[in-house]
Protein backbone atom coordinates (compact mmCIF):
# COMPACT_ATOMS: atom_id res chain seq x y z
CA UNK A 1 0.00 0.00 0.00
CA UNK A 2 3.16 2.29 -0.15
CA UNK A 3 5.17 4.05 2.54
CA UNK A 4 4.30 6.03 5.28
CA UNK A 5 6.17 9.25 5.69
CA UNK A 6 5.89 11.86 8.58
CA UNK A 7 7.60 14.98 9.13
CA UNK A 8 8.93 15.90 12.78
CA UNK A 9 10.76 18.04 15.06
CA UNK A 10 12.68 18.75 17.66
CA UNK A 11 11.13 19.96 21.03
CA UNK A 12 14.46 22.05 21.70
CA UNK A 13 15.01 23.71 18.46
CA UNK A 14 11.94 24.27 16.19
CA UNK A 15 13.97 24.88 12.94
CA UNK A 16 15.10 21.62 12.88
CA UNK A 17 13.09 18.58 10.89
CA UNK A 18 13.45 14.67 10.86
CA UNK A 19 11.48 12.78 8.41
CA UNK A 20 10.20 9.07 8.92
CA UNK A 21 9.15 6.77 6.53
CA UNK A 22 8.31 2.88 6.61
CA UNK A 23 6.44 0.51 4.32
CA UNK A 24 2.76 0.47 5.02
CA UNK A 25 2.76 -3.44 5.79
CA UNK A 26 5.44 -3.08 8.93
CA UNK A 27 2.63 -0.66 9.98
CA UNK A 28 1.51 -3.13 13.00
CA UNK A 29 5.52 -4.11 13.67
CA UNK A 30 5.98 -0.13 14.20
CA UNK A 31 3.03 0.40 16.26
CA UNK A 32 2.01 3.19 14.27
CA UNK A 33 -1.88 4.07 13.80
CA UNK A 34 -3.27 5.01 10.42
CA UNK A 35 -6.60 5.88 9.44
CA UNK A 36 -8.04 4.73 6.86
CA UNK A 37 -8.16 6.78 3.58
CA UNK A 38 -11.48 9.50 3.43
CA UNK A 39 -12.80 11.26 0.31
CA UNK A 40 -14.31 14.14 2.43
CA UNK A 41 -14.03 15.73 5.64
CA UNK A 42 -17.35 14.79 6.37
CA UNK A 43 -16.80 11.14 6.21
CA UNK A 44 -13.41 11.84 7.95
CA UNK A 45 -15.11 13.59 11.64
CA UNK A 46 -17.74 10.60 11.76
CA UNK A 47 -14.94 8.43 11.64
CA UNK A 48 -12.71 9.84 14.44
CA UNK A 49 -16.25 10.56 16.81
CA UNK A 50 -16.82 6.47 16.36
CA UNK A 51 -13.69 5.86 16.86
CA UNK A 52 -13.08 8.18 20.08
CA UNK A 53 -16.62 7.37 21.80
CA UNK A 54 -17.33 5.85 24.98
CA UNK A 55 -18.08 2.53 23.30
CA UNK A 56 -15.42 2.27 21.02
CA UNK A 57 -12.60 2.47 23.50
CA UNK A 58 -14.79 0.75 26.40
CA UNK A 59 -15.18 -2.38 23.76
CA UNK A 60 -10.74 -2.02 22.65
CA UNK A 61 -9.92 -2.24 25.87
CA UNK A 62 -11.93 -5.11 27.30
CA UNK A 63 -10.01 -7.13 24.25
CA UNK A 64 -6.90 -5.82 25.49
CA UNK A 65 -7.56 -7.27 28.72
CA UNK A 66 -8.62 -10.19 27.48
CA UNK A 67 -6.12 -10.91 24.91
CA UNK A 68 -3.19 -9.63 27.39
CA UNK A 69 -0.63 -12.29 27.96
CA UNK A 70 1.70 -13.01 30.55
CA UNK A 71 -0.54 -11.59 33.25
CA UNK A 72 0.61 -13.81 36.15
CA UNK A 73 4.62 -14.12 34.80
CA UNK A 74 5.73 -11.24 37.17
CA UNK A 75 3.77 -13.04 40.06
CA UNK A 76 5.32 -16.40 38.79
CA UNK A 77 8.52 -14.91 38.94
CA UNK A 78 8.32 -13.40 42.30
CA UNK A 79 6.65 -16.82 43.53
CA UNK A 80 10.17 -18.32 42.18
CA UNK A 81 12.47 -16.16 43.74
CA UNK A 82 10.36 -16.42 47.26
CA UNK A 83 10.74 -20.52 46.86
CA UNK A 84 14.48 -19.97 46.16
CA UNK A 85 15.36 -17.91 49.51
CA UNK A 86 12.82 -19.72 51.46
CA UNK A 87 14.87 -21.31 54.02
CA UNK A 88 16.73 -18.57 54.64
CA UNK A 89 13.63 -16.53 56.24
CA UNK A 90 12.57 -16.40 59.47
CA UNK A 91 9.11 -17.61 60.27
CA UNK A 92 7.39 -14.11 60.22
CA UNK A 93 8.93 -13.19 56.78
CA UNK A 94 7.62 -16.32 55.47
CA UNK A 95 4.09 -15.77 56.61
CA UNK A 96 4.11 -12.31 55.56
CA UNK A 97 5.48 -12.84 51.96
CA UNK A 98 3.13 -15.63 51.69
CA UNK A 99 0.43 -13.89 52.47
CA UNK A 100 1.55 -11.28 49.96
CA UNK A 101 1.72 -13.70 47.19
CA UNK A 102 -1.40 -14.81 47.84
CA UNK A 103 -3.08 -11.97 48.07
CA UNK A 104 -1.26 -10.67 45.03
CA UNK A 105 -3.18 -14.04 42.99
CA UNK A 106 -6.38 -13.18 44.14
CA UNK A 107 -6.28 -9.70 42.75
CA UNK A 108 -4.95 -10.65 39.49
CA UNK A 109 -7.30 -13.89 39.60
CA UNK A 110 -10.42 -11.35 40.50
CA UNK A 111 -9.46 -9.08 37.51
CA UNK A 112 -9.17 -11.66 35.07
CA UNK A 113 -12.82 -13.07 36.15
CA UNK A 114 -13.94 -9.94 36.62
CA UNK A 115 -13.33 -8.87 32.73
CA UNK A 116 -14.64 -12.17 31.36
CA UNK A 117 -18.17 -11.40 33.81
CA UNK A 118 -18.28 -7.78 32.34
CA UNK A 119 -17.63 -9.09 28.38
CA UNK A 120 -20.66 -11.40 28.89
CA UNK A 121 -22.81 -8.20 30.85
CA UNK A 122 -21.81 -6.23 27.54
CA UNK A 123 -23.26 -9.09 25.31
CA UNK A 124 -26.10 -9.34 27.25
CA UNK A 125 -26.83 -5.34 26.68
CA UNK A 126 -26.21 -5.95 22.94
CA UNK A 127 -23.08 -3.81 23.08
CA UNK A 128 -21.05 -6.83 21.75
CA UNK A 129 -21.98 -9.68 18.87
CA UNK A 130 -22.31 -13.00 19.45
CA UNK A 131 -19.12 -13.53 17.50
CA UNK A 132 -16.74 -11.93 19.81
CA UNK A 133 -18.13 -14.42 22.15
CA UNK A 134 -17.69 -17.40 20.08
CA UNK A 135 -13.81 -15.81 19.97
CA UNK A 136 -13.31 -15.30 23.50
CA UNK A 137 -14.49 -19.09 23.92
CA UNK A 138 -12.61 -20.41 21.70
CA UNK A 139 -9.64 -19.11 23.08
CA UNK A 140 -10.01 -20.40 26.15
CA UNK A 141 -11.10 -23.98 25.08
CA UNK A 142 -7.87 -23.61 22.75
CA UNK A 143 -10.37 -23.68 19.51
CA UNK A 144 -9.12 -22.89 16.02
CA UNK A 145 -11.40 -22.42 13.38
CA UNK A 146 -10.07 -23.14 9.58
CA UNK A 147 -11.07 -21.34 6.58
CA UNK A 148 -13.68 -23.99 5.66
CA UNK A 149 -15.22 -22.85 8.58
CA UNK A 150 -14.77 -26.29 10.85
CA UNK A 151 -13.74 -25.91 13.98
CA UNK A 152 -10.90 -28.05 15.64
CA UNK A 153 -9.97 -28.70 19.42
CA UNK A 154 -6.27 -28.21 19.82
CA UNK A 155 -3.91 -29.19 22.98
CA UNK A 156 -5.53 -28.00 26.12
CA UNK A 157 -2.68 -29.08 28.67
CA UNK A 158 -1.18 -25.77 28.92
CA UNK A 159 -4.31 -24.29 29.83
CA UNK A 160 -4.28 -22.93 33.74
CA UNK A 161 -6.73 -23.04 36.69
CA UNK A 162 -8.12 -19.44 36.18
CA UNK A 163 -8.89 -20.25 32.42
CA UNK A 164 -11.01 -23.39 33.10
CA UNK A 165 -12.66 -20.83 35.82
CA UNK A 166 -12.70 -18.46 33.20
CA UNK A 167 -14.84 -20.93 30.68
CA UNK A 168 -17.22 -21.55 33.63
CA UNK A 169 -17.97 -17.97 34.40
CA UNK A 170 -18.46 -16.78 30.68
CA UNK A 171 -20.90 -19.77 30.34
CA UNK A 172 -22.44 -19.25 33.21
CA UNK A 173 -23.02 -15.23 32.23
CA UNK A 174 -24.53 -15.70 28.86
CA UNK A 175 -24.89 -19.24 27.77
CA UNK A 176 -28.77 -19.03 27.87
CA UNK A 177 -28.52 -16.33 25.55
CA UNK A 178 -25.66 -18.27 22.71
CA UNK A 179 -27.29 -21.42 23.20
CA UNK A 180 -29.83 -21.50 20.72
CA UNK A 181 -30.23 -23.23 17.43
CA UNK A 182 -28.41 -20.75 15.41
CA UNK A 183 -24.51 -21.57 17.59
CA UNK A 184 -26.02 -25.03 18.39
CA UNK A 185 -23.83 -26.96 16.58
CA UNK A 186 -20.54 -24.47 17.92
CA UNK A 187 -22.24 -25.26 21.43
CA UNK A 188 -22.30 -28.72 21.24
CA UNK A 189 -18.56 -28.89 19.85
CA UNK A 190 -17.44 -26.28 23.32
CA UNK A 191 -19.22 -28.87 25.17
CA UNK A 192 -17.82 -32.16 23.70
CA UNK A 193 -14.47 -30.28 25.24
CA UNK A 194 -16.02 -29.53 28.47
CA UNK A 195 -17.59 -33.04 28.89
CA UNK A 196 -13.80 -34.30 28.24
CA UNK A 197 -12.22 -32.08 30.69
CA UNK A 198 -14.99 -33.09 33.36
CA UNK A 199 -13.43 -36.51 33.58
CA UNK A 200 -9.28 -35.42 33.26
CA UNK A 201 -7.48 -36.63 35.99
CA UNK A 202 -4.92 -34.29 35.03
CA UNK A 203 -6.94 -31.62 36.29
CA UNK A 204 -7.98 -30.56 39.44
CA UNK A 205 -11.34 -31.58 41.47
CA UNK A 206 -12.12 -28.54 41.49
CA UNK A 207 -11.80 -27.64 38.24
CA UNK A 208 -13.71 -31.31 36.81
CA UNK A 209 -16.37 -30.26 39.36
CA UNK A 210 -17.16 -26.80 38.01
CA UNK A 211 -17.17 -28.32 34.53
CA UNK A 212 -19.84 -30.79 35.58
CA UNK A 213 -21.92 -28.09 37.42
CA UNK A 214 -21.79 -26.09 33.76
CA UNK A 215 -23.08 -29.16 32.22
CA UNK A 216 -25.65 -30.24 34.58
CA UNK A 217 -26.39 -26.05 34.65
CA UNK A 218 -26.70 -26.47 30.59
CA UNK A 219 -29.27 -29.52 31.36
CA UNK A 220 -31.37 -27.51 32.97
CA UNK A 221 -32.14 -24.99 30.48
CA UNK A 222 -29.32 -22.71 32.35
CA UNK A 223 -31.54 -22.18 34.95
CA UNK A 224 -29.38 -22.01 38.56
CA UNK A 225 -30.39 -24.59 41.04
CA UNK A 226 -29.95 -21.76 43.65
CA UNK A 227 -30.88 -17.88 43.04
CA UNK A 228 -28.11 -15.89 42.53
CA UNK A 229 -27.77 -12.85 44.80
CA UNK A 230 -27.63 -9.66 42.74
CA UNK A 231 -27.99 -6.10 43.57
CA UNK A 232 -31.52 -4.98 44.37
CA UNK A 233 -33.57 -1.93 44.36
CA UNK A 234 -34.76 0.12 47.16
CA UNK A 235 -38.50 -1.31 46.54
CA UNK A 236 -36.99 -4.91 46.15
CA UNK A 237 -34.52 -4.12 49.74
CA UNK A 238 -38.11 -2.64 51.32
CA UNK A 239 -40.36 -5.63 50.34
CA UNK A 240 -37.82 -8.30 51.17
CA UNK A 241 -37.41 -6.76 54.50
CA UNK A 242 -41.34 -6.93 55.37
CA UNK A 243 -41.67 -10.12 53.97
CA UNK A 244 -38.78 -11.24 56.99
CA UNK A 245 -40.87 -8.80 59.12
CA UNK A 246 -43.92 -11.01 58.85
CA UNK A 247 -41.54 -14.03 59.47
CA UNK A 248 -39.87 -13.14 62.53
CA UNK A 249 -43.37 -12.13 63.82
CA UNK A 250 -44.68 -15.77 63.32
CA UNK A 251 -41.74 -17.15 64.36
CA UNK A 252 -41.39 -15.44 67.72
CA UNK A 253 -45.42 -16.40 68.11
CA UNK A 254 -44.49 -19.81 67.75
CA UNK A 255 -41.40 -19.68 69.90
CA UNK A 256 -43.78 -17.97 72.69
CA UNK A 257 -46.73 -20.90 72.13
CA UNK A 258 -43.31 -23.24 72.53
CA UNK A 259 -42.87 -21.72 75.61
CA UNK A 260 -45.88 -22.43 77.18
CA UNK A 261 -45.87 -26.10 76.18
CA UNK A 262 -42.77 -26.21 77.96
CA UNK A 263 -40.89 -26.47 74.61
CA UNK A 264 -37.77 -24.97 73.08
CA UNK A 265 -37.48 -23.34 70.17
CA UNK A 266 -34.88 -24.19 67.24
CA UNK A 267 -34.88 -22.36 64.21
CA UNK A 268 -34.29 -24.20 60.80
CA UNK A 269 -35.01 -23.86 56.92
CA UNK A 270 -33.18 -23.24 53.63
CA UNK A 271 -32.96 -19.14 53.96
CA UNK A 272 -29.65 -17.15 53.53
CA UNK A 273 -27.26 -16.95 56.33
CA UNK A 274 -28.12 -12.77 56.55
CA UNK A 275 -31.80 -13.19 56.12
CA UNK A 276 -32.06 -15.65 59.25
CA UNK A 277 -30.54 -13.09 61.41
CA UNK A 278 -32.52 -10.23 60.50
CA UNK A 279 -35.20 -12.85 61.67
CA UNK A 280 -33.62 -13.27 64.89
CA UNK A 281 -33.18 -9.64 65.81
CA UNK A 282 -37.07 -9.21 64.62
CA UNK A 283 -37.91 -12.31 67.18
CA UNK A 284 -35.64 -9.95 69.41
CA UNK A 285 -38.17 -7.33 69.28
CA UNK A 286 -40.51 -9.42 69.52
CA UNK A 287 -39.28 -11.25 72.95
CA UNK A 288 -39.06 -7.54 74.69
CA UNK A 289 -43.24 -7.31 74.41
CA UNK A 290 -43.36 -10.66 75.93
CA UNK A 291 -41.06 -9.13 78.65
CA UNK A 292 -43.40 -6.38 79.33
CA UNK A 293 -46.17 -9.12 79.47
CA UNK A 294 -44.75 -10.37 82.14
CA UNK A 295 -43.61 -7.40 83.82
CA UNK A 296 -47.50 -6.59 83.64
CA UNK A 297 -48.04 -9.62 85.26
CA UNK A 298 -45.95 -10.03 88.10
CA UNK A 299 -47.54 -6.53 88.95
CA UNK A 300 -50.88 -7.53 88.87
CA UNK A 301 -50.14 -9.73 91.45
CA UNK A 302 -49.57 -12.62 89.57
CA UNK A 303 -46.10 -13.13 91.58
CA UNK A 304 -43.94 -11.39 93.62
CA UNK A 305 -41.93 -8.34 91.42
CA UNK A 306 -38.47 -8.11 91.33
CA UNK A 307 -36.11 -5.02 90.32
CA UNK A 308 -35.00 -6.09 86.95
CA UNK A 309 -31.00 -6.18 86.61
CA UNK A 310 -29.27 -3.61 84.84
CA UNK A 311 -27.42 -5.03 81.56
CA UNK A 312 -24.04 -3.40 80.68
CA UNK A 313 -23.07 -2.34 77.46
CA UNK A 314 -21.08 -5.59 76.57
CA UNK A 315 -24.08 -7.88 77.44
CA UNK A 316 -23.37 -8.75 80.98
CA UNK A 317 -25.57 -8.43 83.83
CA UNK A 318 -24.99 -6.33 86.77
CA UNK A 319 -26.47 -7.82 89.97
CA UNK A 320 -27.61 -5.63 92.49
CA UNK A 321 -29.57 -6.15 95.99
CA UNK A 322 -28.49 -8.78 98.19
CA UNK A 323 -28.41 -11.24 95.83
CA UNK A 324 -25.16 -13.09 95.30
CA UNK A 325 -22.04 -12.72 92.74
CA UNK A 326 -23.20 -14.66 89.69
CA UNK A 327 -19.49 -15.46 89.71
CA UNK A 328 -19.04 -15.90 93.16
CA UNK A 329 -17.02 -18.93 94.07
CA UNK A 330 -19.13 -20.09 96.47
CA UNK A 331 -21.21 -21.10 93.71
CA UNK A 332 -19.21 -23.23 92.32
CA UNK A 333 -21.20 -26.46 93.61
CA UNK A 334 -21.00 -30.21 91.35
CA UNK A 335 -24.13 -30.74 89.74
CA UNK A 336 -24.87 -33.89 87.81
CA UNK A 337 -24.83 -33.32 84.12
CA UNK A 338 -27.79 -33.16 81.85
CA UNK A 339 -29.50 -36.68 80.82
CA UNK A 340 -30.42 -35.05 77.23
CA UNK A 341 -29.97 -32.63 74.99
CA UNK A 342 -32.95 -30.06 72.58
CA UNK A 343 -32.54 -29.20 69.43
CA UNK A 344 -32.90 -32.34 67.29
CA UNK A 345 -35.16 -35.62 67.61
CA UNK A 346 -34.26 -37.65 70.57
CA UNK A 347 -32.79 -40.98 68.65
CA UNK A 348 -30.08 -38.79 66.65
CA UNK A 349 -28.99 -36.83 69.82
CA UNK A 350 -28.45 -39.46 72.08
CA UNK A 351 -26.57 -41.38 69.26
CA UNK A 352 -24.47 -38.03 69.25
CA UNK A 353 -23.87 -37.28 73.12
CA UNK A 354 -21.16 -38.06 74.49
CA UNK A 355 -21.45 -41.19 77.17
CA UNK A 356 -20.42 -38.87 80.41
CA UNK A 357 -20.15 -35.38 80.50
CA UNK A 358 -18.18 -33.77 83.12
CA UNK A 359 -19.84 -32.39 86.35
CA UNK A 360 -21.06 -28.73 85.57
CA UNK A 361 -21.29 -26.02 88.23
CA UNK A 362 -24.73 -24.99 89.74
CA UNK A 363 -25.80 -21.50 88.91
CA UNK A 364 -28.31 -18.96 89.98
CA UNK A 365 -32.26 -19.66 89.68
CA UNK A 366 -32.84 -19.21 85.57
CA UNK A 367 -35.58 -17.08 86.16
CA UNK A 368 -32.90 -13.94 87.37
CA UNK A 369 -31.23 -13.96 83.94
CA UNK A 370 -32.49 -10.99 81.66
CA UNK A 371 -33.70 -11.67 77.77
CA UNK A 372 -30.32 -10.32 75.93
CA UNK A 373 -31.10 -8.74 72.54
CA UNK A 374 -29.65 -9.86 69.37
CA UNK A 375 -26.55 -7.47 69.29
CA UNK A 376 -25.89 -8.05 73.40
CA UNK A 377 -25.75 -11.43 73.07
CA UNK A 378 -23.29 -11.19 70.27
CA UNK A 379 -21.02 -8.61 72.08
CA UNK A 380 -21.20 -11.48 74.93
CA UNK A 381 -20.27 -13.99 72.21
CA UNK A 382 -17.37 -12.52 71.68
CA UNK A 383 -16.46 -11.47 74.77
CA UNK A 384 -16.76 -14.80 76.05
CA UNK A 385 -13.66 -15.79 74.00
CA UNK A 386 -12.07 -13.15 74.90
CA UNK A 387 -12.47 -14.26 78.91
CA UNK A 388 -11.60 -17.70 77.86
CA UNK A 389 -8.44 -17.14 76.37
CA UNK A 390 -7.10 -15.26 79.36
CA UNK A 391 -7.17 -18.38 81.23
CA UNK A 392 -8.69 -21.65 79.87
CA UNK A 393 -7.99 -23.82 82.35
CA UNK A 394 -10.80 -22.01 84.31
CA UNK A 395 -13.94 -23.73 82.41
CA UNK A 396 -16.32 -22.90 85.73
CA UNK A 397 -16.36 -18.99 84.35
CA UNK A 398 -17.44 -19.89 81.05
CA UNK A 399 -19.95 -22.18 82.26
CA UNK A 400 -21.06 -19.69 84.58
CA UNK A 401 -21.18 -17.57 81.94
CA UNK A 402 -23.05 -19.46 79.16
CA UNK A 403 -25.89 -20.14 82.15
CA UNK A 404 -26.82 -16.06 82.38
CA UNK A 405 -27.73 -16.53 78.72
CA UNK A 406 -30.28 -19.21 79.72
CA UNK A 407 -33.54 -17.63 79.53
CA UNK A 408 -32.08 -15.81 75.91
CA UNK A 409 -34.13 -17.84 73.30
CA UNK A 410 -30.85 -19.60 70.73
CA UNK A 411 -28.70 -18.55 72.60
CA UNK A 412 -25.92 -21.39 72.15
CA UNK A 413 -26.72 -21.33 68.09
CA UNK A 414 -26.22 -17.51 67.94
CA UNK A 415 -22.95 -17.88 69.71
CA UNK A 416 -22.02 -20.65 68.27
CA UNK A 417 -22.97 -18.85 64.92
CA UNK A 418 -20.93 -15.70 65.73
CA UNK A 419 -18.08 -16.65 66.80
CA UNK A 420 -17.60 -19.91 63.78
CA UNK A 421 -18.12 -17.24 61.16
CA UNK A 422 -15.58 -15.18 63.26
CA UNK A 423 -12.93 -18.09 63.30
CA UNK A 424 -12.56 -17.94 59.44
CA UNK A 425 -10.75 -14.98 59.45
CA UNK A 426 -8.84 -14.41 62.38
CA UNK A 427 -5.83 -14.99 64.16
CA UNK A 428 -4.54 -18.80 64.31
CA UNK A 429 -4.51 -18.53 68.61
CA UNK A 430 -7.77 -16.87 68.52
CA UNK A 431 -9.37 -19.70 66.32
CA UNK A 432 -7.96 -22.22 68.41
CA UNK A 433 -9.40 -20.91 71.29
CA UNK A 434 -13.04 -20.33 69.87
CA UNK A 435 -13.27 -24.38 68.52
CA UNK A 436 -11.91 -25.72 71.64
CA UNK A 437 -14.50 -22.93 73.57
CA UNK A 438 -17.36 -24.66 71.84
CA UNK A 439 -15.90 -27.85 72.26
CA UNK A 440 -16.24 -27.37 75.99
CA UNK A 441 -19.57 -26.22 76.16
CA UNK A 442 -20.94 -29.11 74.10
CA UNK A 443 -19.34 -31.86 76.49
CA UNK A 444 -20.99 -29.87 79.28
CA UNK A 445 -24.16 -29.91 78.04
CA UNK A 446 -24.10 -25.98 77.38
CA UNK A 447 -24.74 -26.55 73.96
CA UNK A 448 -27.34 -29.33 71.63
CA UNK A 449 -25.71 -31.05 68.78
CA UNK A 450 -28.21 -28.48 66.46
CA UNK A 451 -25.92 -25.52 67.97
CA UNK A 452 -22.72 -26.35 66.32
CA UNK A 453 -24.73 -28.25 63.19
CA UNK A 454 -26.58 -25.71 61.71
CA UNK A 455 -23.98 -22.99 61.95
CA UNK A 456 -21.26 -25.23 60.47
CA UNK A 457 -23.94 -25.96 57.31
CA UNK A 458 -24.17 -22.14 57.00
CA UNK A 459 -20.25 -22.28 56.24
CA UNK A 460 -20.32 -25.05 54.11
CA UNK A 461 -23.00 -23.81 52.05
CA UNK A 462 -21.61 -20.16 51.89
CA UNK A 463 -17.66 -21.37 51.61
CA UNK A 464 -17.12 -19.86 48.17
CA UNK A 465 -17.86 -16.25 50.17
CA UNK A 466 -15.60 -16.83 52.55
CA UNK A 467 -12.98 -17.89 50.42
CA UNK A 468 -13.25 -14.58 49.17
CA UNK A 469 -11.90 -12.83 52.54
CA UNK A 470 -9.82 -15.73 53.71
CA UNK A 471 -7.75 -18.03 51.30
CA UNK A 472 -7.54 -20.54 53.99
CA UNK A 473 -11.26 -21.07 54.44
CA UNK A 474 -11.46 -24.54 53.64
CA UNK A 475 -8.73 -25.69 56.06
CA UNK A 476 -10.09 -24.09 59.11
CA UNK A 477 -13.62 -25.69 57.72
CA UNK A 478 -11.73 -28.88 58.02
CA UNK A 479 -10.14 -27.91 61.40
CA UNK A 480 -13.68 -27.44 62.71
CA UNK A 481 -15.23 -30.17 61.04
CA UNK A 482 -12.38 -33.16 62.61
CA UNK A 483 -12.51 -31.28 66.52
CA UNK A 484 -16.41 -31.19 66.22
CA UNK A 485 -16.34 -35.33 65.08
CA UNK A 486 -14.31 -36.15 67.80
CA UNK A 487 -16.80 -34.54 70.50
CA UNK A 488 -19.36 -36.48 68.98
CA UNK A 489 -21.51 -32.90 68.10
CA UNK A 490 -21.50 -34.08 64.25
CA UNK A 491 -21.04 -37.52 62.85
CA UNK A 492 -19.92 -38.72 59.31
CA UNK A 493 -23.47 -39.16 58.58
CA UNK A 494 -24.14 -35.31 59.40
CA UNK A 495 -21.42 -34.84 56.92
CA UNK A 496 -22.84 -36.30 53.93
CA UNK A 497 -26.11 -35.75 54.38
CA UNK A 498 -24.98 -31.67 54.34
CA UNK A 499 -23.02 -32.28 51.07
CA UNK A 500 -25.89 -34.02 49.30
CA UNK A 501 -27.85 -31.41 50.73
CA UNK A 502 -25.51 -28.44 48.74
CA UNK A 503 -25.21 -30.73 45.67
CA UNK A 504 -24.93 -28.48 43.05
CA UNK A 505 -24.22 -25.52 44.55
CA UNK A 506 -20.69 -23.80 44.36
CA UNK A 507 -19.85 -25.24 46.96
CA UNK A 508 -19.71 -28.52 46.41
CA UNK A 509 -16.30 -28.22 44.11
CA UNK A 510 -14.66 -27.89 48.20
CA UNK A 511 -16.33 -30.93 49.66
CA UNK A 512 -13.36 -33.27 48.08
CA UNK A 513 -10.45 -31.02 50.00
CA UNK A 514 -12.62 -30.14 52.57
CA UNK A 515 -12.91 -33.92 53.66
CA UNK A 516 -9.39 -34.30 52.95
CA UNK A 517 -8.06 -31.75 55.37
CA UNK A 518 -11.13 -32.70 57.87
CA UNK A 519 -9.08 -36.31 58.05
CA UNK A 520 -5.48 -34.83 57.87
CA UNK A 521 -6.59 -32.89 61.10
CA UNK A 522 -7.84 -35.49 62.86
CA UNK A 523 -5.03 -37.77 62.16
CA UNK A 524 -2.47 -34.69 63.38
CA UNK A 525 -4.73 -34.19 66.26
CA UNK A 526 -5.99 -37.07 67.76
CA UNK A 527 -4.23 -40.15 65.87
CA UNK A 528 -5.12 -42.41 63.04
CA UNK A 529 -6.67 -44.92 64.91
CA UNK A 530 -9.44 -42.32 65.12
CA UNK A 531 -9.21 -41.00 61.56
CA UNK A 532 -10.00 -44.18 60.32
CA UNK A 533 -12.20 -45.51 63.01
CA UNK A 534 -14.25 -42.48 62.03
CA UNK A 535 -14.31 -42.44 58.49
CA UNK A 536 -13.66 -46.32 57.46
CA UNK A 537 -16.63 -47.37 58.63
CA UNK A 538 -18.50 -44.92 56.22
CA UNK A 539 -17.22 -45.75 53.07
CA UNK A 540 -20.61 -46.18 51.03
CA UNK A 541 -22.03 -42.68 52.05
CA UNK A 542 -18.73 -41.03 51.18
CA UNK A 543 -18.25 -42.82 47.93
CA UNK A 544 -22.11 -41.61 47.16
CA UNK A 545 -20.98 -37.51 48.33
CA UNK A 546 -17.42 -37.92 46.41
CA UNK A 547 -17.88 -40.73 43.80
CA UNK A 548 -15.30 -43.86 44.16
CA UNK A 549 -12.12 -42.49 42.46
CA UNK A 550 -12.26 -39.10 44.40
CA UNK A 551 -12.79 -41.31 47.58
CA UNK A 552 -9.29 -43.47 46.61
CA UNK A 553 -7.42 -40.24 46.14
CA UNK A 554 -9.17 -38.27 49.33
CA UNK A 555 -9.73 -41.32 52.24
CA UNK A 556 -8.15 -44.19 51.14
CA UNK A 557 -4.54 -42.19 50.18
CA UNK A 558 -5.17 -40.22 53.58
CA UNK A 559 -5.70 -43.34 55.55
CA UNK A 560 -3.44 -45.88 53.88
Amino acid sequence: RGIFMKVMTDIEDRDTYFVVFFPMNKIEEVGQQVSDIFLSERECVTDGARKNGFKYILLNKCEDEFTKKGIYDDWKKEKEEYEGKKKTLGEVQRNELEEELEFRRILIKKQVLGNIRFIGELFKQKMLKEKAIHFCIQSLLKVTVEKSGRMVAEDYSDMDDEDHEAVCKIFGTVGDKIDNHKSQENINFYFEIIAKLSDDKALNARSRFMYKDLMDLRRNRWKARREEETAKTLDEIKKDFEKEERQAAQQSQQYSGNQHRGGRDHRGGNMARDSKRHMDRGSDRKGNVNERRRDSFQHSGGMTARPSPRIESDGFEQVTGKQPSMLSRSNFQQAPPKSKRGGMNAQHTQQLAPSSAPPVPKSATKSSFPVLSREKLEARAKSLVVDFMQDMSNINELLLSMDELANTPNAGFIITQTNLDSAIDCKDDVREAIIRMISVLYKYNKLSPIDIQKPLEEIVEFVDSFLIDSPNTIKHVGTMISEFLHVKAIDIDWLCATCEKFKGTTAQKFFPEMICLAIVSLKAKFGIGEARDTFQSHKAALTNVLGIEIYKDVVDAQLS
